[in-house]
């Protein structure tokens, strides 16, 4: 997911452990996958359509967030996979 293209960005607002706010931006990313059953099972289980999307700040913020996420929701925009993640 990391070599995915950057579909925009958001920020939030986070605390440090010492309670002080900081804003993070978040690189917003997310793709459609598809997941096939076992091979043993494939011709009792259909394969499944998901979406995996994943919120990361940027690696030289001194805030290192990740939120990773795969789901049967659809994610069609940044802020869908936005949405999502609350």
């Amino acid at each position: 997911m990391d070599e995915g293209r950057v579909k925009g960005l958001h920020r939030v607002e986070v605390r440090d452990r010492n309670g002080d706010v900081d804003e993070a931006v978040l690189e917003t990313r997310y793709r459609r996958i598809k997941i096939l059953p076992p091979i043993g099972k494939q011709k009792r289980y259909p394969s499944l359509t998901l979406t995996e999307f994943m919120l990361k700040s940027d690696a030289s913020q001194r805030i290192g967030t990740r939120w990773k996420l795969i789901t049967d929701l659809a994610v069609q925009s940044r802020d869908d996979a936005i949405e999502k993640a609350n």
